[in-house]
């Protein structure tokens, strides 16, 4: 019987028959790497610690498994980057319009003033007048809007022992987002809803109305937070403390929001909703949070922030504008309206 040319190799030898020892395996794989994979009767390969003759010249069997491809990181474990994150220019037109919105507050008093100093001196000295009475309103509503506009909403600031649940959420949604930690403040009310007030991303506060701590699951309550987190990310905040501490004469007097909703600009309540789908765990938790907040209470109190009479003042900056309505009363067209955000957020 004819002997094989390449017998099997007895555990712990060499295919030449010497024991191993030390870098052996590692002199073997690369003496059958400068062999090569196919044509020749005594090519071998290690697997697995073994020694396998490849017969008849046969290449060697491949891997059963397929070769792994990188798997891309859940949403909720980077930061957004790209098409899904907030863009250069949606930062640059809030600031300005921030910007706009506390000069225009300055410009009554400053023609005031600068007319009566121009009829009693002259007209340069009037001119004056004006732009320094400009620039000090301006400065002033600038550096207090926030504070004004926690103040109108009756927000009052809590820290983590009296919402433990809440505030680790924000600090950890806030890794997500590469932002500061803002402050966390409640509204002692029960109709469900949220918003964020600040000068920047660094000066920022998020509130939640009792109602909604009350009524959303953690799944629910992730997407509010990761809505509000756009918002500071985007500068909205700035544009909300701005819009409603110089534009809360105008809804008082006029009953209407249609000025404060210009001053915000339409559908960027819509647009936070898409941001925030991209960076949380589980995106339906927004939708399901807008379906809990679309039905309000059956009646909202006159001391409430969300009756007719005060809404005015604050309506677009909440993240559902429609909290004392019926879900299905939102205006024809309306972006920023719960129930076309919701039919937007059903595709997630």
């Amino acid at each position: 019987m004819a002997t094989s040319p390449n017998p099997p190799s007895p555990k712990g030898a060499t295919p030449s028959g010497g024991r191993t020892s030390g870098g052996g395996g590692g002199q073997n794989r690369s003496r059958n790497r400068r062999r090569g994979s196919g044509g020749g009767s005594g090519g071998s390969r290690q697997q697995g610690g073994r020694s396998q003759s490849n017969r008849g010249g046969r290449p060697p069997e491949r891997s059963q498994r397929p070769a792994e491809r990188p798997v891309p990181l859940p949403v909720s474990t980077a930061p957004l980057t790209g098409s899904a994150d907030v863009t250069p220019a949606e930062v640059a037109r809030n600031r300005q319009r921030a910007v706009w919105l506390a000069a225009s507050s300055g410009v009554a008093p400053g023609l005031i003033v600068g007319i009566v100093v121009g009829l009693l001196t002259s007209l340069l000295a009037g001119l004056v007048a004006a732009v320094v009475v400009l620039v000090a309103v301006a400065l002033a509503v600038w550096r207090g809007a926030p504070k004004v506009a926690l103040g109108m909403v009756g927000a009052r600031v809590v820290d983590e022992d009296e919402e433990p649940q809440l505030v680790t959420l924000v600090e950890g949604l806030c890794a997500t987002f590469g932002l500061r930690v803002p402050a966390v403040a409640v509204v002692e009310d029960p109709v469900p809803n949220a918003c964020a007030f600040g000068h920047d991303p660094s000066h920022a506060t998020l509130v939640f109305t009792t109602g909604l701590l009350d009524r959303l699951g953690l799944i629910e309550l992730e997407g509010v937070v990761a809505h509000e987190l756009v918002h500071v990310k985007r500068h909205d905040t700035v544009v909300s403390s701005m819009a409603v501490a110089t534009l809360r004469p105008v809804a008082r007097l006029t009953g209407s929001d249609t000025w404060l909703h210009r001053a915000l600009g339409h559908g960027r309540e819509y647009r936070a909703d898409q941001l925030a789908v991209a960076a949380v765990r589980y995106p339906p938790g927004l939708h399901d949070a807008l379906a809990a907040l679309s039905d309000p209470p059956a009646v909202v109190e006159p001391a409430s922030v969300f009756s007719p009479r005060k809404l005015a003042s604050t309506r677009w900056v909440w993240l559902d504008p429609m909290a004392e309505a019926p879900s299905g009363s939102a205006p024809d067209g309306e972006l920023d309206a719960a129930s076309v955000r919701l039919a937007a957020l059903a595709e997630y």
